[in-house]
């Protein structure tokens, strides 16, 4: 795009060089604010100073050149400048802004051969637009306590140090930008938050392609950094970064390094054919989430990680690597619904760990399907499947790998505790009774709610009290809207409806809205509940609602009954209730998640029990659903939260 235009001022009156004036600097001297300086094309040798609301207009910037004369070509000294179509060369800045000035605007220049490119140091509310700023000796921007930056459309290349350097600057959009074979990093971010990097490239740079140190808040989406001598992304002590949909490819290092930064969030992203690890995160680096990615083809490992705390993976494929999955002193690890296939080493490697593995294939390897050494760590609902070496081995610890599959009804192979099994071999200080006769993977765990409940797309839908609702005997009550607000303050993205809103449900079905892969919260049972019903009609729940006589069941899909999962209605509202809570994937694939109890404080119940007992230790209900028996013990006619002076039973629980 081309930010040139014919010369008109857009508030004054337009001053020509050389045809008013013969130098930039006298026509700038004898402009008013909202006037348009316009310079035809040529070589200017001189240095300009502006002190005030003008805009600085060349003819074109292939043409209009501005020799610095090894001094700064333009410094901005006034708020509402705009600099638009020139060649800027030979300077220490090529523009130059400082303390004080707002609203600079900086497009469709070209700015090389200088020390820095441009420097804005105090300016707030700067925009770069459609600029290429190249081969300058330093960087080719810094940018020092700058608020509410726009950098868009362009070029930081070949510059002697890094493409972009920020320091102590905050709410900074960066947005289709190319930060191209620097000799440092292609951008670096330094003390500074909210900064969103977006659609831009950084490939071959003698540094990192983006390195964010000791910041907050910063997103980077849609980018490509490729081919880097370090590593494609570095995070060194940040809090709260989002990367999502990148790709990473080639890099010497890693694909992304993280150390010791906390609460990020890797999604969506595609990490493959670096020269170390796909993934390398170390010291302390607590609170990841990585989701939604695949990882392959890396020299060593496709994920490492060392000393780090509640780290999520959900949905990760990581093939083709050395070794899918290192975990070395981590707590609180929690896997779930991903691949460690194919490597040429084990696919999940942990040492001094402790975890859950769970839904997660681990086939294919050249070693073992997984190691563990030293490690407190339950496999569950997983596959250990043509390994080359053992299914699953244990060093000194014991470890539980219970509904795995093994490859073969029969079970794993050991020599004392199982030696007619035909599947993958088990060393001693494993416990994998019982096993699957056949593969299985649920699609969706109650415990995955500790990647979806603040990473992903909710719609909170909400029953409504109509008593002329379609498909169901009547309206809620208000008690199940109270109890979503226990789920509400645990979810990231919210959208709210009732489900008599024909945007948000459809009303011959119950079928909410939503993306494949978004997830749908609900309370309250099928009897008062379109999504509910739905649920239980077409969507897919594992657990449904019947009324038998004078008896409220909870069964299976398939009719069987759930042992002690009953009551008599008589009961119900008067000191007892019972609940389910339920998290499974309907055939759109939604996530949905659903909370009923048999009577009004059931579903209350069900509120509170999710918030004080399953939220606390999220990555342990490693199960579809839970039915619960609540009792009202303590007389007072309230349901009290557990710990609170009502009694709450765990009934069943399953997949």
């Amino acid at each position: 795009q081309n930010w040139s235009n014919s010369p008109v001022g857009a508030n004054g009156t337009t001053i020509y060089v050389p045809g008013d004036y013969l130098t930039i600097q006298e026509a700038v001297n004898n402009a008013d604010p909202g006037d348009t300086v316009y310079v035809s094309s040529g070589t200017y040798r001189e240095t300009v100073n502006i002190t005030r609301s003008i805009t600085l207009q060349g003819q074109d910037k292939t043409t209009t050149f501005i020799d610095g004369l090894e001094g700064t070509a333009v410094t901005i000294s006034s708020d509402n400048v705009d600099i638009v179509g020139f060649s800027l060369f030979n300077s220490t800045e090529g523009v130059a802004c400082y303390t004080g000035s707002e609203s600079v605007n900086v497009s469709d220049c070209l700015i090389f051969l200088c020390d820095n490119g441009i420097y804005l140091w105090g300016c707030d509310k700067p925009v770069i637009q459609g600029c290429s700023v190249y081969e300058n000796a330093m960087m080719g921007g810094f940018l020092n306590m700058v608020e509410d930056a726009d950098i868009q459309d362009c070029e930081f290349n070949f510059n002697g140090e890094s493409g972009l350097g920020v320091l102590n600057s905050n709410f900074m959009d960066v947005i289709g930008c190319e930060f191209n074979n620097n000799s440092a990093n292609g951008a670096v971010f330094e003390a500074s938050h909210n900064i969103d990097i977006e659609n831009c490239s950084m490939y071959g740079n003698e540094d990192s392609g983006v390195t964010l140190d000791a910041s907050q808040k910063a997103t980077i989406t849609e980018c490509d950094s490729s081919y880097n001598s370090a590593s494609g992304i570095w995070l060194a002590s940040c809090i709260e970064s989002v990367i999502m949909d990148c790709q990473l490819f080639a890099n010497t290092y890693d694909g992304l390094t993280a150390q010791c930064s906390d609460a990020f969030l890797v999604k969506g992203c595609t990490i493959y054919g670096n020269e170390d690890s796909g993934i390398y995160f170390i010291g302390a680096c607590d609170l990841a989430r990585i989701a939604n990615c695949d990882i392959f083809g890396n020299m060593n490992n496709g994920i490492f990680m060392a000393e780090s705390n509640t780290a999520t993976l959900f949905n990760v494929s990581s093939l083709l690597n050395a070794i899918g999955l290192w975990a070395t002193s981590c707590n609180e690890l929690y896997v779930s619904g991903s691949r460690f296939t194919d490597n040429y080493g084990p696919g999940v490697y942990l040492s001094m760990s402790e975890g859950i593995i769970t839904n997660t294939n681990m086939s294919y390897n050249g070693v073992n399907g997984a190691y563990t050494e030293s490690s407190h760590v339950f496999f569950t609902y997983s596959q250990f499947v043509n390994n080359q070496g053992i299914g699953l081995e244990s060093f000194s610890y014991t470890v539980t790998a219970a509904d795995c599959w093994w490859g073969n009804s029969t079970g794993p192979y050991h020599s004392t505790e199982n030696p007619s099994g035909t599947g993958e071999e088990v060393s001693d200080n494993v416990i994998f009774f019982p096993w699957q006769n056949s593969p299985y993977q649920p699609d969706s765990l109650i415990s995955d709610f500790r990647y979806h409940g603040p990473f992903n797309n909710w719609h909170m839908i909400y029953p409504s009290d109509d008593p002329g609702k379609p498909l169901v005997m009547g309206p809620a009550m208000l008690s199940d809207w109270t109890a979503s607000g226990l789920l509400y303050s645990k979810l990231r993205s919210v959208t709210e409806a009732e489900d008599t809103d024909p945007s948000a449900v459809n009303q011959g079905t119950g079928r909410p809205v939503g993306d494949p892969g978004e997830a749908v919260a609900t309370f309250g049972g099928p009897d008062v509940n379109l999504v509910t019903y739905y649920g239980e009609n077409a969507g897919g729940a594992p657990i449904h609602f019947v009324i038998d006589g004078d008896r409220f069941y909870f069964k299976y899909a398939n009719g069987t009954g759930i042992p002690g999962a009953d009551l008599p209605i008589s009961v119900i509202n008067h000191g007892e209730d019972m609940f389910l809570i339920e998290f499974f994937m309907d055939p759109d694939g939604r996530y949905m998640m659903v909370f009923q109890g048999f009577g009004w404080k059931g579903s209350y119940a069900a509120g509170k029990y999710f918030d004080r007992v399953v939220n606390r230790e999220m990555w342990l209900y490693t199960y579809r659903w839970i039915i619960v028996k609540w009792e009202d013990t303590n007389a007072n006619g309230y349901v009290n939260a557990p710990g609170d002076g009502d009694l709450y039973t765990l009934i069943a629980l399953g997949n």
